[in-house]
């Protein structure tokens, strides 16, 4: 609870041995973690890191326009490992990117359609080089690369038996990712009230319109 009453969530994220404290008072919750475990000095801190994603302060702007502190997630460095990872096993298969004039979007043409593939299937190796790449694409993702999500979404749908041009689409994506290396999620701190309605009673037009419009306001 606040000091002037107002109620809230307070939230512990653990993973291994790295402890967030989402919290009005973060430093209180780890203090009073630090009185029943050892932890490691000069570890606790705004984090730079959190499984993977960059994360630092943004200042952004509420409804009202005031002002307000925010934190924001990247992938900054975790897209520029998986790029060096995927150019070294690019060379073992004496693979290439494509010409830098189709690394402007994820795919090399707005209008490719995987499900319409009807180049040679991958081998053995470039099924496993493949998997790899989709894998690694799908937590890009997850850190906040929205801008590949569709493309990941498709090209997924092959990891069992991918053809030729499933790999060079998969490998353009990382050429793409080459080129627009820098992204920001920004996480609204925002409040987010929607009105449910119980389950068996229809809402009606007014009512649906209502809770669309707290989702998609104008």
């Amino acid at each position: 609870r606040r000091k002037n009453g107002e109620e809230f969530y307070a939230y512990l994220i653990i993973y291994v041995d790295d402890i967030l404290s989402i919290d009005v008072d973060s430093e209180q919750a780890i203090d009073h973690i630090g009185q029943l475990f050892r932890i490691k000095e000069g570890s606790v801190g705004f984090p730079s890191m959190y499984l993977g994603a960059n994360i630092r302060s943004w200042e952004s702007q509420d409804s009202a326009g005031e002002s307000v502190n925010c934190v924001a997630m990247g992938a900054n460095s975790y897209v520029k490992e998986a790029i060096r990872a995927v150019e070294e096993r690019m060379k073992e298969h004496s693979l290439c990117y494509s010409s830098k004039r189709y690394h402007k979007t994820p795919f090399t043409s707005s209008s490719y359609r995987p499900e319409l593939e009807d180049s040679d299937f991958c081998n053995a190796e470039l099924i496993n080089f493949y998997q790899n790449m989709i894998g690694i694409l799908c937590w890009a993702c997850e850190l906040g690369r929205l801008d590949i999500l569709l493309e990941t979404s498709l090209l997924s749908q092959y990891m069992v038996s991918p053809r030729v041009g499933h790999l060079k689409q998969a490998i353009n994506m990382f050429a793409y990712l080459k080129n627009h290396d820098r992204s920001w999620l920004v996480l609204d701190p925002g409040k987010f009230d929607i009105e449910w309605t119980p389950m068996g009673n229809e809402p009606s037009p007014k009512e649906r319109a209502e809770v669309l419009s707290k989702i998609y306001p104008n």
